[in-house]
């Protein structure tokens, strides 16, 4: 039977380096702002969206790098276009919360 509680189940050096990754989602997020609103996003409120949805793109990403049935020169091309592309959606994600936040 389960007892509900937690265990803590990383070793110290695990949590260090996921605490100061989480510091660095944080501050990457709450600074974010939509000027159309007049609000910046609440880094410390979203972060496990932030987490969740920075790792999503990362292993979307590699797994598009990892790609090889595209030549070489072409590839390059389509990983920094992939690459644009994801840094503007991170952006959209982020408006539309901050827009979302702003009307409750």
């Amino acid at each position: 039977m389960h007892s509900g509680n937690l265990k803590d189940w990383w070793d110290a050096k695990t949590e260090k380096e996921f605490l100061s990754k989480t510091k660095c989602i944080i501050w990457q997020y709450g600074n974010y702002s939509a000027d159309e609103v007049g609000l910046n996003l609440n880094g410390i409120n979203t972060q496990g969206e932030n987490i969740a949805d920075n790792g999503g793109i990362k292993s979307a990403y590699r797994a598009y790098r990892n790609e090889t049935s595209v030549p070489l020169p072409l590839r390059c091309v389509i990983h920094a276009i992939m690459h644009a592309i994801m840094h503007a959606c991170i952006v959209a994600c982020v408006i539309c919360i901050i827009t979302l936040m702003s009307s409750l």
